[in-house]
């Protein structure tokens, strides 16, 4: 499923070069679930970036479902991301302009031009609970229902691999348990899961735990 080899990350700042990755190497299988922590600063974020294609190493290799990333364009980068990739951000991201059935018909609206004519969203709310809503603003939501939307948001392409940013980091203990349960069901399903968190408890959930420090895997 994901495969890096040899992978570091270096930014160029005013007068010096900033490495955030150096020399990472690590297997992901499909269906693992698998948790990335350590402090702030450690090359987390950098490293989910890398793993949905949002970003390309500075150097050493990563390979996606069989697609060695590394060397892509923008657009071949866009259309594996697209593909394979859904993402849940600590933020949610929504749109507050459309509504919850919307932001989750976005990607759709991205891929094709216009949502198709069954649209798969409906049953993605109804999957994720917050069915009842589809109508609501982000405004509308609390915190865990916008959440659920972004997690349904995440899922409408069908992907192979879902990425978390701190996922349940802006949430209640209560809501973050059940939006991190939900979570849990659909890598139980078979979805590959990579959370990133600075919460213990959190990380205790997944199958395996990777930690990060100065941007090494420790």
């Amino acid at each position: 499923m994901i495969e890096l080899q040899n992978v570091s990350k270096t930014y160029a700042g005013r007068s010096v070069f900033v490495a955030a990755l150096s020399d990472v190497s690590l297997s992901i299988e499909a269906g693992e679930f698998v948790a990335i922590v350590g402090p702030s600063g450690s090359g987390k974020s950098t490293l989910l970036q890398i793993l949905g294609c949002l970003d390309t190493p500075s150097a050493g290799r990563y390979v996606l479902d069989g697609t060695s990333v590394e060397k892509l364009g923008d657009a071949e980068l866009s259309c594996l991301r697209n593909r394979h990739v859904g993402f849940v951000f600590q933020s949610f991201n929504l749109l507050p302009r459309a509504t919850a059935l919307e932001n989750v018909e976005l990607p759709l609206l991205y891929a094709n031009g216009a949502t198709p004519s069954v649209s798969p969203a409906p049953l993605l709310l109804e999957r994720v609970g917050v069915a009842h809503r589809a109508r609501h603003y982000p405004a509308e939501l609390s915190g865990g229902e916008q959440q659920r939307v972004a997690i349904a948001r995440a899922l409408v392409m069908k992907p192979s691999l879902l990425l978390a940013d701190e996922p349940t980091g802006n949430l209640d203990a209560a809501t973050g348990a059940q939006v991190l349960r939900l979570i849990h069901d659909l890598n139980d399903e078979g979805l590959t899961v990579v959370l990133v968190t600075h919460d213990p408890a959190v990380a205790a959930k997944a199958d395996r735990r990777i930690t990060l420090a100065n941007g090494r895997i420790a």
